[in-house]
């Protein structure tokens, strides 16, 4: 699959968000920001779009920057600085279009050796999804048996407690005759 490129201004209207406001997040959260180039030329990821959603709907809950970059780094792999060596292999691949093939194998070593990077990070991200879906089942199948103890006690109670109302109901007759009886 092949990551179109645009501009950050493209970028900003495919999140639906202001370009100010995107300019904003991409200031206060540049590690996330995946992009390729440098200067006029450079250009960011779709993965982008994900991203500056997910900034938007935390701020929108009230998050601090401090909370947000904690929430993106949980979720999102950071933009390492390789990330330049890899943007001006692009660069120079595209300068160098006519070029020989040979001179295009170093940056798509380069490039290859970013793709597995952030194949495994995403990989680590699964394995916290795996660990935690694991965790919140044990937790459910716990407050499942603690709910089935509860009903059970409460229908108990709610039979002891027909029981005394009917005592309760029995006319005062009832009652002495009962006893003597016993």
């Amino acid at each position: 699959m092949t990551d179109t490129l645009c501009t950050f201004k493209e970028i900003c209207e495919k999140a639906n968000i202001p370009y100010s406001t995107g300019r904003f997040y991409r200031d206060k959260h540049p590690d996330f920001m995946y992009s390729v180039g440098t200067g006029r030329n450079k250009r960011y990821t779709s993965a982008t779009i994900e991203v500056l959603t997910a900034i938007g709907n935390a701020y929108k809950t009230g998050a601090s920057a401090t909370e947000v970059q904690d929430r993106l780094s949980r979720s999102y792999p950071v933009n390492q600085a390789e990330d330049q060596e890899v943007s001006q292999c692009s660069v120079t691949m595209q300068r160098n279009a006519n070029n020989d093939i040979g001179n295009a194998i170093a940056p798509l070593a380069l490039i290859a050796k970013h793709i597995s990077d952030q194949q495994q990070a995403f990989m680590e991200i699964l394995e916290g999804f795996k660990e935690s879906n694991t965790e919140a089942l044990e937790r459910a199948t716990n407050r499942d048996m603690e709910v089935a103890y509860l009903k059970a006690e409460m229908e108990r109670l709610k039979r002891e407690l027909q029981g005394v109302k009917t005592e309760q109901e029995k006319h005062w007759w009832q009652k002495v005759f009962r006893k003597n009886d016993n």
